[in-house]
């Protein structure tokens, strides 16, 4: 049986007479007494490559890169998958290793144009389900990038993974609000808007997060469309309630906060109705709510409600009267037995406006069809037929800082907009790169270095008594 140092001679013969196959025998050889030599085996790869035998080639260098990025010599087994990359530029795990080596540099801008490339083979593949994996690596290394969490959120609502949408949809808006570009957050919801238009469980569930992250204007963008589709419903009316109060929108607060009462007749809403009048000066309406609905309190609360209107109101029989008796304890009161007292009966009742919400939009008509990949980035072809003109609706007012008209909308999502800002280091030198192995000439036992010590080196002295001075 040959010895390693004869089977390197051998391929080095062959390969000057330019027999490679002879060549690549002699280096299976040599693997089979080394298995675990890299030199050989990149040279048994390049050779295979040579004469188009590039299945086992790719093997052989998927093994190599594999060893390399195990023992953490990362930057090697990129070069050795960029020669595998240039072999076959059609496989998905070469790209995907690609990425993660890259960001073990710190090669943030590398990672992402493998990712970004993954993600054009999954398009033109229709493998789209299987992109959000790679879209998550993406979003980890750029999370402020709002294309990318948009294409997250695409990926999301075709796939009606409905929770991490809004938790998508919500990161999104939050992106919008760091950057004061509150009209990209509204295109966002509304195109959501367009393209779920009956799922109100996502859409409360949404607006809902918003409201709790402090989004309000976002969150009102929501209510206000869920109210248009349901006016009655105590959720939605107390959620509007508590964000006009946020915002600091009292008239809008108390007007929804009277609709709430309507459709949900209870103690603590009455007793909410009550203290927002009393806070915005209203006493008079106060006191007509409270005459109006204190069946609905115990007597402890309803002696506290009207001891505290009795300092606004003196001279109201009502008020005093229920008061009066009972001013250092509390006891059994009597009933009502007439209407709040005649000056506040003889006042007109608060006058209120229509509501302006926004209708939905004419473009993006989605219905129950699935979402595709471009639904998100432009806006459907418009219906030839007129859009049927929006119902009326109820009383309440709103600022106009909060209404939102709805134009024509579409969220322009170009993949261009990723940015890379890492330069690629691997580009053409490592395009290039292969390691060479010559034969026992380049083995590192046989590298002679001269070693030059201080003692070898001679050095004249002088000294000042040395110097002439002309």
């Amino acid at each position: 049986m040959a010895t390693k140092d004869q089977l390197i001679a051998s391929a080095q013969k062959n390969l000057e007479k330019g027999q490679i196959k002879k060549a690549i025998k002699d280096y299976q050889e040599l693997l089979k007494l080394e298995p675990k030599n890299d030199q050989f085996k990149q040279k048994l790869a390049d050779l295979m490559c040579r004469i188009n035998l590039k299945e086992d080639a790719l093997n052989l260098y998927d093994s190599l890169a594999k060893g390399y990025a195990e023992r953490g010599f990362f930057a090697k087994g990129v070069a050795v998958y960029k020669q595998m990359q240039r072999i076959d530029p059609t496989r998905l795990d070469v790209y995907l290793r690609l990425a993660e080596l890259n960001r073990s540099l710190g090669l943030s801008g590398n990672a992402m144009a493998e990712y970004r490339s993954v993600l054009d083979l999954y398009e033109k593949r229709n493998m789209l389900a299987d992109a959000a994996g790679v879209l998550q690596n993406m979003v980890e290394l750029e999370p402020d990038n709002i294309s990318l969490q948009l294409r997250v959120l695409q990926n999301y609502l075709k796939e009606k993974l409905y929770t991490k949408a809004a938790e998508t949809a919500l990161k999104a808006c939050e992106i919008c609000s760091k950057s004061g570009d509150s009209a990209k957050s509204q295109k966002i919801l509304q195109s959501i808007l367009s393209h779920l238009p009956d799922n109100k469980e996502f859409h409360t569930d949404l607006a809902s997060r918003l409201s709790t992250a402090g989004l309000f204007t976002d969150a009102l963008y929501l209510f206000q469309s869920l109210y248009q589709s349901d006016p009655q419903d105590p959720v939605i009316l107390n959620e509007l309630a508590a964000l006009y109060g946020k915002v600091g929108d009292g008239q809008n607060e108390r007007l929804f906060t009277e609709q709430l009462l309507a459709v949900q007749p209870t103690a603590p809403v009455a007793e909410r109705l009550v203290r927002i009048c009393l806070d915005s000066g209203d006493y008079v309406q106060a006191g007509r709510t409270l005459a109006e609905h204190e069946a609905l309190f115990g007597d402890e609360k309803r002696t506290e409600l009207y001891r505290e209107l009795e300092g606004h109101l003196p001279g109201q029989q009502r008020v005093s009267g229920v008061v009066a008796p009972h001013s250092d304890e509390v006891a059994v009161l009597p009933p009502v037995t007439a209407p709040f007292s005649p000056p506040l009966d003889l006042l007109p009742p608060a006058t209120t406006a229509a509501i302006n919400v926004a209708a939905p939009p004419e473009d993006l008509p989605f219905g129950d069809e699935e979402f595709g990949l471009d639904d998100l980035l432009a806006p459907r072809p418009r219906s030839s037929a007129p859009a049927p003109a929006p119902a009326p609706l109820p009383a309440p007012v709103v600022e106009e800082s909060v209404a939102v008209e709805l134009a024509e909308i579409s969220i322009e999502l170009p993949m261009g907009e990723v940015s890379f800002d890492d330069i690629d280091t691997f580009a053409e030198d490592l395009d290039d790169f292969a390691i060479e192995i010559a034969d026992e000439e380049l083995a590192v036992e046989e590298l002679a270095v001269e070693e030059l010590t201080v003692e070898e080196l001679t050095v004249e002295e002088l000294t000042v008594e040395e110097l002439t001075v002309e």
